[in-house]
């Protein structure tokens, strides 16, 4: 019977998530995408909000401890 050969646990092996994903994979032109989305080019406009929400409330101290 074979068995298999582990790998030193005292050597480094440095691999890429990219190099398993297949070259013509969907993924690659999603993350082309999101990687320069260039919105202000395609005519998005991007709104900073000045305040989001409700104001925060006080914190609650209870007497009844």
């Amino acid at each position: 019977m074979q068995h298999i050969t582990p790998k030193s646990r005292q050597q480094y092996e440095f691999v890429s998530l990219d190099d398993f994903i297949e070259q013509n994979h969907a993924v690659r032109f999603m993350d082309a995408f999101v990687e320069k989305p260039e919105l202000n080019k395609r005519g998005f406009k991007l709104n900073k909000l000045e305040s989001e929400g409700r104001p925060v409330l006080a914190p609650y101290k209870s007497d009844t401890v």
